[in-house]
């Protein structure tokens, strides 16, 4: 998607398009509700870890039982897990189109086309990448750029998640396999396991997200569908 070249600035026009303000205000809904959705979905199973973890503790059934609803839950918060990492990718893609769509509300309708808009698509999503991501030498770090992302309110929401969701794991097999004699070291290791899978499924989608490569770019493009109105 190699659109760096274009020389957009060059068709701003002092006429407002009403039909990109409508479109900014319906992107701007859906950045919100993704969001929303993401709280609500947090909040649910926090909601119903809360009133069946109890009522399973006092229930008079065998543990391996009991082991089994914990894992029932702990495969609903993992699905959560993977949901809100399809939220959070999606909020990057409509953070980015919102911001083309009020640029393209200076330019003239007229001259606005498909080259222009992915040319704009590419200069924001470039200039987001390098807030959110670290590079040394040119290259993105990893470990500084995942360090900096914990000062998001993004992600802190997403490890709470996890670490819940991890928890039941553990739990879930500390009941399973109470009779073994390395249960404690199982049931933590288990846990830990689930914690760090559900972190690398989070950051390779943040940095697939960022990633500026032309084909990458290409493709978060296809997921920008507000803009594809206005492209010939």
């Amino acid at each position: 998607m190699n659109n760096k070249s274009y020389n957009y600035k060059q068709f701003i026009s002092k006429n407002k398009n009403l039909n990109l303000e409508k479109t900014h205000e319906l992107c701007v809904k859906e950045l919100v509700s993704q969001q929303t959705k993401r709280d609500h979905v947090i909040g649910f199973y926090i909601a119903v870890l809360g009133i069946v973890i109890p009522g399973i503790m006092h229930l008079e059934i065998p543990l391996e039982l009991k082991s089994i609803a914990f894992f029932v839950l702990f495969s609903i918060g993992f699905l959560f897990s993977l949901v809100v990492i399809r939220y959070r990718y999606y909020k990057g893609i409509y953070w980015v189109t919102c911001e083309v769509l009020l640029k393209l509300y200076n330019f003239n309708q007229n001259e606005i086309n498909s080259k222009m808009i992915k040319s704009l698509f590419h200069d924001s999503l470039s200039r987001y990448s390098k807030n959110i991501l670290r590079f040394k030498k040119q290259k993105v770090n990893y470990f500084l750029s995942i360090v900096k992302s914990f000062k998001s309110a993004e992600t802190i929401l997403f490890e709470i998640l996890v670490f819940i969701t991890s928890a039941v794991l553990s739990l879930g097999v500390l009941l399973a396999f109470n009779s073994f004699n390395y249960v404690i070291i199982l049931s933590i290791f288990s846990g830990l396991f689930s914690f760090v899978f559900c972190n690398v499924l989070y950051f390779i989608t943040i940095f697939n997200l960022y990633d500026m490569r032309n084909d990458k770019v290409e493709k978060k493009f296809e997921g920008a569908w507000f803009l594809h109105f206005f492209i010939d």
